[in-house]
């Protein structure tokens, strides 16, 4: 299959099967709700109404604060999780099956729930590494030596928007792995990378095509924020209507981002079939 076609049929199963969007959902109104209940904890709702001094956010800056906002990054996150692992369930049936079912997603979410986190922690820490590695070793000796800070500055972030390109590429299979193979996390890894070994060109194409469009949705995003900065304050229920559509937008993007990704890893196994069964029957001629 072509990357155009590719293109059409996940923007086509995406359009049949709105159903998708429903975790995300979930994930919104989950986040906001959390949101809202650690506003109310930690008092920030009362400065926020102005039942508080607006001089005076000394308060939201103590120990319970800090406890609150610690367990409130691991709510968000544990609840995220299962979310976005119910999702790729329902895409894995969406490719195979040509339909997705909630319930059956929430079900893999379950089931798959650990394999998907420790995913997600190995890729955040694989992504946060290099900052890190700066800030113990590089940071102490440029102070020393601040002559070498421009050049080192420029240095670090080329090496790490090579190291991230690199990174993205090398794991753009990794949730497929996870949900068409039922590995664990640690073989989703493993066999993410023997795929995009064996399918380079393929994945580098897959990759392009993603990065091409998220530019272009953000291009599109970005002047239309632009535009809705000229919409008078009067017409605020507009500018409510027209940001719920810039959030629908991305939303749909980052969808079919996700079943183009789903979809190009089936692809790239059915190719190699196609390839072995050739192979076999030319050596039977």
């Amino acid at each position: 299959m072509s990357e155009s076609d590719r293109i059409k049929k996940s923007l086509l199963l995406v359009e049949k099967n709105l159903v998708l969007f429903v975790p995300n959902l979930l994930m919104l109104i989950s986040n906001f709700f959390l949101l809202i209940l650690f506003f109310h904890f930690t008092g920030f709702s009362e400065y926020l109404m102005g039942l508080r001094d607006p001089y005076n956010i000394g308060f939201l800056f103590n120990l319970t604060n800090g406890f609150l906002f610690i367990t409130y990054i691991l709510l968000v996150i544990l609840t995220d999780n299962f979310f976005s692992c119910s999702k790729y369930g329902m895409i894995k049936d969406v490719i195979l099956k040509g339909k997705a079912n909630l319930e059956k997603g929430f079900k893999f979410g379950k089931k798959h729930y650990f394999t998907t986190l420790k995913i997600h922690l190995t890729i955040f820490s694989l992504m946060i590494l290099p900052v890190l590695l700066v800030i113990l070793f590089f940071v102490p000796a440029l102070m020393v030596y601040p002559i070498f800070t421009i050049p080192s500055i420029a240095l670090f972030i080329f090496l790490l928007i090579a190291y991230l390109i690199y990174l993205s590429i090398r794991l753009l299979f990794v949730y497929p792995v996870m949900a068409f193979e039922d590995k664990g996390a640690y073989d989703s890894f493993t066999g993410d990378f023997h795929y995009v070994k064996a399918h380079l060109q393929h994945t580098i194409m897959t990759w392009v095509i993603i990065v091409g469009v998220a530019v272009v949705a953000s291009m599109i995003r970005s002047g239309l924020e632009n535009y809705s900065s000229f919409f008078p304050i009067k017409l605020f229920p507009l500018v409510l209507l027209f940001s719920i559509f810039l959030i629908l937008l991305e939303m749909f993007v980052s969808m079919w981002e996700h079943v183009f990704i789903f979809e190009s890893y089936i692809d790239g196994k059915k190719t190699i079939k196609k390839r072995k069964t050739k192979k076999r029957t030319t050596r039977k001629k």
